[in-house]
């Protein structure tokens, strides 16, 4: 008897030992699954946070590629058409230059005339061979200003030269007329 009666304790013992909080497999392991859980979802996280700032890094980066890239074409550009500018307003320097130096030949060549004529007609186109002097004065300055006009002041400054050298074409053309040539 003395044998089952240790036999039914220690059974009993073993039993209650196992259901101890301490012991209990189901609270051990849910709770070990919730931290594993935990970790794992921090880790997600973290690992999302990376990768988004890795994401928001390269944005940046290829923005200030973009950014870098779109400035050199502006600057290019900008120097082509300076360059382009410079090319139209030098042939218009010139093509004025041409048109006063054939302005002060054609003068040249009625004043000859003028001074042959006869008197009528010398006091008819006197007045005229005045404002043809006054008008070729007149396209010198304005070529000046031509060929110092920037970008912004240059249609201003064509577009007085052309009308001043319209005006000496008339009058020199006018004076020819009256002078036969």
């Amino acid at each position: 008897m003395y044998a089952r009666t240790v036999i039914a304790l220690l059974a009993a013992g073993l039993l209650l030992g196992g259901c101890s909080k301490e012991e209990k497999p189901a609270d051990t392991s849910s709770g070990s699954l919730g931290d594993s859980l935990k970790n794992a979802a921090n880790d997600a996280g973290d690992a999302a946070k990376k990768a988004a700032g890795d994401a928001a890094d390269a944005a940046k980066e290829k923005a200030e590629e973009v950014k870098d890239a779109a400035g050199d074409a502006v600057d290019e550009t900008k120097e082509a058409v300076a360059g382009q500018f410079e090319e139209l307003k030098a042939k218009a320097v010139a093509t004025a230059e041409d048109q006063l130096t054939l302005a002060e030949s054609k003068l040249a060549e009625l004043q000859t005339k003028l001074d042959s004529a006869a008197a009528p007609v010398k006091a008819a186109a006197q007045p005229l061979f005045d404002a043809a002097k006054q008008k070729l004065a007149a396209v010198g300055p304005k070529v000046d200003a031509l060929k110092a006009a920037g970008a912004e002041t240059w249609q201003a400054a064509a577009t007085e030269l052309t009308g001043t050298i319209e005006e000496l074409k008339k009058a020199v053309a006018d004076l020819a007329s009256k002078l036969g040539g």
